[in-house]
């Protein structure tokens, strides 16, 4: 874990805003970010 990141901590980078519980998408193209999980299952 980075030093200054701790679990839990809402963390804004790049105009988004990470909450904790959040789901992150990335790829070479960008990212997506969600509340929820938004694969296909």
């Amino acid at each position: 874990m980075h030093p200054r990141l701790g679990l839990g901590e809402v963390v804004n980078f790049a105009n988004q805003t990470f909450k904790p519980g959040a789901w992150l998408y990335a790829d070479l193209d960008g990212i997506v970010v969600s509340d929820t999980d938004i694969r296909k299952k």
